[in-house]
């Protein structure tokens, strides 16, 4: 058991959440070697009784007397709402950075479309860069 496994953002139990783990259990901050040597083993010996999951995570013990670490479970529900509310960041950044590459493009065509209509015969570089520096 390693860990911090339930610290933080979650990756890791949600990669295995997303691969239909019904239960991710780990631990919320530090522990010392010891302390998660005896409450894995608690832990354990909870679920080969027949116990369920939170009953076991009860048993196994309080947090870590140095680290201060608990033994905890991911709440797969949770977990995919996480992982929904970050694709959907994820997609609006990538809709906001499209529009705006959208519209620069548009104003730099538009601008280059009315310098050739006004003077046709003095297109050069230089007119590109006056355009697009407007």
């Amino acid at each position: 058991m390693g860990c911090s496994s339930l610290q933080g953002d979650h990756y890791i139990a949600t990669a295995f959440v997303n691969k239909g783990v019904s239960n991710f259990v780990g631990w919320d901050n530090a522990v010392g070697s010891r302390y998660t040597d005896g409450a894995t083993q608690n832990f354990v010996s909870s679920l080969a009784h027949g116990e369920t999951v939170q009953e076991a995570i009860g048993n196994a013990g309080g947090p870590d007397p140095t680290y201060h670490g608990r033994l905890s479970s991911l709440d797969t529900a949770l977990s995919a709402r996480e992982q929904f509310g970050s694709q959907l960041v994820t997609l609006s950044v990538f809709a906001l950075l499209l529009s705006v590459t959208l519209l620069v493009t548009r104003r730099v065509i538009r601008g280059l479309r009315s310098r050739l209509r006004v003077s046709p015969g003095t297109w050069s570089p230089d007119n590109v860069i006056n355009v697009l520096s407007e």
